[in-house]
């Protein structure tokens, strides 16, 4: 007996005899096992055959878990395909189930369905079909099988016979992928997207694995969401120094060697409108970062550029010196999470603004040392794209506040009068507060993605030492040097990441961290300053960051 292509049998609730010494049944179209007008509620449909050869598609898809489909006889796939609904949830799951007493051979592609299952670690994993001869038969996964924070996969039971869905980490090998044309489906009768077949075969152990050595399979996409959060709460923060530069950080650009006899024709009124200037930076970074389970690596490139300009201006001769500013930023960071247990990968596009208003305070003494008080506060948006692997792509928006406050101490160490040289030392201490959140996002399976460290409280406390000279090799008097080497130590209040269905999933290694920073400026003339630096950031479990900043300051 055959079911042609393009044809439907609809077996639901029933019970259905082809039991004759010779009974073969082809099945070449679509037979369903739990259609809902056929029967309404949880079914049981019994078909009893001698030899059932499959090269079409099994459905027991009605939108339950729960159905059984028992298959009295042999079963040769014959790249055919069966779809069933799982509840993904722990080993307790509702599920489908095709029960074939006989023995199995050849290949099937198995479709699940997730119907409002949360995601949870399994142990023993789900059932989803039963053998009860020789299992020599290859039940192949198409596509992922995701629920909240885990990844499942289909895989051969212990007993080498049953086939189980689990979300637990047993062997790591790459999982193969299969495109399989679907012919002899009639797509208007099926409710699960499978055109185009891509199907992923994972390979997994039949040894059974012991509960303790046990692990969950994350979904890569957490990564993503986890670094997203934090690049976006982290992409436009500038130090003074970042901002506007070493000379007008330290005050000084026009008078540091009035002592030598340069410069001696600059007045306090020209330092007066030194301070009336447009800044630009630009920024790029490079980091990587390991997740809670040391399973999923992140890396990610970041790319900012900042603008400002001072509105308001005001220097006391020999007392202290005041601005107040505005600035904006565009930013944007792409970001890649592979899997060392399920070796899937995802990727994340990260794209922002910025606005903010910034105020500096200092001593305006005659050697420019002294106290200087920096902050600034700041509103960002951000558009946020997560792209995993075999999944549909998922957009969200994350917005809110940062600010910061910065307190450092100009602090000569020594001159040459002879060479034009000055060395100075600063400590500084900044502490940033970081509101940036995301939006509650639900993805297109169901999960619920809250972020995680909202509120974190990032404190800075470095030393830079300076060296000021004059370029001898400049006409230009007002042609002016800086170099310097920065230490800091950065600590977090909070890890970032995310909330998956309440399974939280954290970045590891920035809670305390390391920085060395090499700087040099050019004051290139009277009107226009340069500046750059490269700094590297190392923290623990594999965590690194590299950054290349480049900066112009033109006063007017």
């Amino acid at each position: 007996m055959t079911n042609n292509v393009g044809s439907i049998w609809d077996l639901s609730g029933g019970i259905s005899f082809l039991g004759n010494s010779k009974s073969t049944l082809d099945n070449h179209g679509l037979i369903t096992a739990a259609n809902l007008e056929s029967f309404g509620g949880y079914q049981s449909t019994i078909l009893t055959v001698v030899n059932f050869n499959n090269s079409g598609t099994i459905s027991l898809d009605n939108a339950l878990a729960g159905d059984n489909f028992t298959l009295d006889g042999n079963y040769m796939g014959n790249n055919g395909y069966l779809l069933l609904n799982t509840e993904l949830n722990d080993n307790n799951s509702a599920s489908d189930l095709l029960y074939i007493t006989g023995s199995t051979s050849g290949s099937t592609y198995v479709t699940i369905n997730n119907v409002g299952g949360m995601g949870a670690a399994t142990l023993n994993g789900i059932r989803v079909i039963q053998i009860g001869g020789e299992s020599n038969g290859e039940f192949i996964q198409t596509g992922r099988i995701v629920a909240g924070a885990y990844d499942y996969w289909l895989t051969k039971a212990s007993n080498n016979k049953d086939w189980k869905l689990i979300s637990t980490f047993i062997a790591a090998e790459k999982p193969e992928i299969i495109t399989q044309p679907i012919e002899s489906i009639p797509t208007e009768a099926l409710t699960l997207p499978i055109e185009p077949a891509l199907s992923t075969e994972t390979k997994i152990s039949t040894e059974p694995t012991l509960i303790e050595e046990s692990v969950a399979i994350e979904r890569t996409e957490l990564g993503i969401y986890s670094a997203s959060l934090s690049t976006a709460n982290t992409l436009f923060i500038p130090s003074l120094q970042d901002r506007k530069g070493v000379a007008q950080e330290v005050g000084v650009a026009l008078r540091i060697f009035q002592p030598f006899g340069i410069m001696q024709a600059q007045s306090q009124t020209t330092n007066t409108k030194r301070l009336n200037n447009l800044w630009i930076r630009s920024e790029g970074r490079h980091q990587q970062i390991n997740d809670t389970h040391a399973q999923l690596k992140t890396q990610s490139n970041s790319y900012v550029f900042q603008l400002g300009k001072d509105l308001v201006q005001w220097v006391e001769q020999k007392v202290a010196r005041f601005s107040f500013g505005v600035m904006a930023g565009y930013g944007e960071s792409r970001s890649n999470t592979h899997s060392s247990l399920s070796h899937y990968n995802a990727e994340g596009m990260l794209r922002g603004y910025s606005f903010g208003v910034y105020g500096l305070g200092g001593a305006n003494t005659v050697d420019n040392t002294g106290l200087y008080v920096d902050t600034w506060l700041m509103y960002s948006l951000f558009n946020n794209t997560v792209s995993g692997e075999g999944l549909a792509s998922e957009q969200y928006k994350l917005k809110g506040i940062t600010s910061s406050i910065e307190v450092g101490y100009t602090l000569k160490l020594a001159e040459n009068t002879t060479k034009n040289i000055a060395y100075f030392i600063q400590p500084s201490v900044q502490l940033i507060w970081m509101g940036i959140k995301p939006d509650i996002h639900y993805e297109a399976n169901g999960t619920e993605v809250k972020g995680i460290g909202d509120g974190n409280i990032q404190s800075l406390v470095g030393i830079r030492l300076l060296i000021n000279g004059v370029n001898v090799q400049s006409t230009d008097k007002n042609s002016l040097f800086y170099s310097y080497i920065e230490a800091n130590w950065n600590h977090n209040s909070k890890d970032f990441g995310v909330s998956a269905n309440g399974v939280i999933s954290t970045q590891k290694g920035k809670k305390d961290t390391g920085e060395l920073k090499f700087g040099i400026e050019g004051q290139l003339n009277n009107q226009l300053n340069i500046w750059g630096n490269v700094g590297y950031q190392i923290g623990s479990h594999g965590y690194h960051d590299s950054i290349l900043m480049l900066g112009v300051n033109y006063p007017f």
